[in-house]
C-alpha cells in the first residue's frame, strides 16, 4: 500500500498586523521531508514509525511549516495548496495522512484548514482515504470532519 504524506501546518493570529507570506514558510519535498521530520516528536514522525510498523510505503509529497504569526495571505495559501494539490494528482497512491494545525487562517478563507481538506477531497473523490491530524487545540469545522475519512 502506497500512502502520501504531507504537512500544511500555522496558527494564524489574525490580530497579528503583519501576514505571513510564501518565504515565511519552512518547505520540504520528497525524501527530505522524510528526513526532516523521522526522528522528531511531530505527528509526521507518527506517521513514517506506522508505516514502518504495518509495511506500507510512504509517498512523501510536501511540507510547509511557519511560526505562528499573522493571517496567511492569499498567494502564500494558493501556491502551498496548488503545489499539494499537484503533487498528489501525479503521485500513485492509495490514500494519504496530512498533518494540519487545526487554526490556520488565510486572507481568502477563516478556516483554510478546512478549505484545504475540502479542495482535496474534490480532486480525489469520496473513496479516497483522507486522513488528517491537528494540533491539539485546532478548530475543527463540521465541513472539515464531514470531508476528512478519519481524523
Amino acid at each position: 500500500m502506497r500512502v502520501a504524506i504531507a504537512c500544511f501546518t500555522h496558527e494564524s493570529n489574525t490580530f497579528a498586523t503583519i501576514p505571513t507570506t510564501l518565504p515565511d514558510f519552512h518547505l520540504l519535498r520528497a525524501e527530505t521531508l522524510l528526513n526532516f521530520y523521522q526522528h522528531s516528536f511531530h505527528e509526521v514522525a507518527g506517521y513514517i514509525a506506522g508505516a514502518d510498523a504495518f509495511d506500507f510505503e510512504l509517498v512523501p509529497l510536501l511540507s510547509a511549516n511557519a511560526t505562528p504569526s499573522g493571517t496567511v495571505t492569499a498567494q502564500a495559501y494558493e501556491t502551498i495548496v496548488g503545489e499539494l494539490i499537484d503533487s498528489l494528482r501525479k503521485a500513485d497512491v492509495d490514500g494519504m495522512l496530512l498533518a494540519l494545525h487545526g487554526a490556520m487562517v488565510s486572507q481568502k478563507f477563516l478556516q483554510a484548514d478546512g478549505e484545504t481538506v475540502r479542495r482535496l477531497r474534490a480532486v480525489m473523490g469520496p473513496d479516497f482515504p483522507l486522513v488528517v491530524t491537528h494540533d491539539y487545540h485546532g478548530n475543527i469545522p463540521p465541513k472539515l470532519v464531514e470531508d476528512a475519512t478519519a481524523l
